[in-house]
């Protein structure tokens, strides 16, 4: 890893989206090659460096820095885990999969690929790099959310199994821990979106768990369960699981305040709620968008990614509908500000940011509809810039 990068988060960051960029692409000679069969960790350096590079349609050039690895299709989570990073994806493949790459070399370590029915290993599997499975489990989603515990602990939200699945690293092979499942909670008929929206016809109703996070202490998974309009709060150890309606489709999850506010982005409600981890009580919602309502027939604001501000109460969040990035006070139950993610003045709506994380003083904002990662100074907001991600490096990017 490069020194000076403040956690591993950031540096996998770094590492994946790090730009160099040329004034202009034809006069450089760049000639890229398809970077879609890579198989290994590559040290971008000047002799392969045209492997990776790509042209933007602007007409500049594109190359990451650093090393380079091939992941499998549609990564939403990446988590560091001890020595190790875990990328979930769960793109259009046969499996969705949770890949470990060592920190330093980004080479691939093991994967866990999870099949929704029978895993049949002796079905015959294309042979490209999203299909290389190590471990396999049969009747297992992987969704949006991940976190890794102290003990290195992975814990995957599983979407469609209505679970959360925990695994280890056993003998350099991932090993499946526990399941603790998450059953449907049913909401007022008067909240968005008044009815179940899940496939339920024969079928059982399901929480669908989406994000999870880790509490301070190590000792609870905090789950959003995006069909249930709910968050659970699950015993690790005891795997007893507490419900608490905290509004439309919660999408994401975080700590704020020292770990005293635990806050929810409502991506049907056009607000976050903050809650009180340790009583499981709402202690309010802060609207960032219009109300909802079926009075209120405009578009939504759609809040997903969340970011803590270190040592403060602050959280901002990301409004993917509108190119906004609110920031929200967890005490005051208030918003403090907007940050507008247009890439210039009177640019078309589009952004879309969808990921957010803050380093080093700057807020990081990943806007999939630009294909680029915008840069803010997380104090003043000042805009600083932005780093393209076109091509090979990550389009549509989603997440940091």
């Amino acid at each position: 890893m490069e020194k000076g990068c403040l956690n591993l988060s950031v540096c996998f960051f770094m590492l994946f989206l790090n730009i160099f960029c040329a004034d202009d692409a034809w006069s450089a000679g760049v000639s890229p090659l398809n970077t879609r069969n890579i198989k290994g960790p590559i040290h971008v350096s000047a002799e392969n460096k045209g492997r990776v590079t790509h042209i933007l349609p602007t007409g500049r050039i594109v190359s990451p820095v650093g090393l380079v690895n091939g992941a499998p299709n549609f990564v939403t989570a990446v988590v560091p885990v001890g020595n190790h990073v875990a990328a979930m994806a769960n793109g259009a493949m046969r499996a969705q999969t949770i890949t470990l790459y060592d920190q330093k070399t980004l080479e691939r370590v093991a994967e866990i690929a999870a099949y929704k029915k029978d895993a049949k290993k002796a079905a015959p599997r294309p042979n490209d790099l999203t299909d290389l499975h190590g471990e396999t489990i049969a009747h297992q989603s992987f969704f949006q959310g991940m976190v890794a515990g102290a003990d290195q602990t992975i814990y995957a939200a599983g979407g469609e199994s209505g679970d959360v699945a925990a695994f280890a690293l056993r003998g350099g092979k991932p090993t499946l821990l526990r399941r603790y499942p998450l059953t449907w909670q049913p909401f007022p008929k008067g909240q968005y979106p008044y009815e179940y929206q899940g496939h339920h016809i024969n079928q059982p109703r399901l929480f669908y768990p989406d994000a999870v996070a880790m509490g301070p202490h190590g000792k609870h998974l905090y789950v959003t369960g995006m069909l249930s309009n709910s968050l659970a709060r699950v015993n690790i150890q005891s795997g007893q699981t507490d419900y608490l309606n905290v509004g439309p489709y919660p999408y994401a999850v975080t700590f704020a305040d020292g770990g005293q506010k635990l806050v929810v982005s409502l991506w049907g409600g056009n607000g976050v709620a903050v809650i009180d981890p340790v009583t499981m009580q709402l202690l309010g919602t802060v609207r960032v968008g219009p109300p909802p309502g079926p009075d209120n027939t405009a578009a939504g604001v759609h809040p997903t990614a969340l970011a803590a501000v270190p040592q403060s109460p602050d959280v901002f969040v990301a409004l993917a509908n509108v190119d906004r990035v609110a920031e929200v006070d967890t005490i005051n139950l208030s918003v403090k500000r907007f940050l507008n993610d247009r890439p210039y003045p009177d640019a078309p709506p589009g952004s879309y940011p969808d990921g957010l994380t803050i380093a080093d003083g700057k807020l990081f904002v990943a806007n999939a509809g630009n294909n680029d990662v915008a840069v803010y100074n997380a104090q003043t907001g000042k805009g600083l810039g932005l780093i393209p991600t076109n091509g090979m490096v990550a389009p549509f990017p989603n997440g940091i």
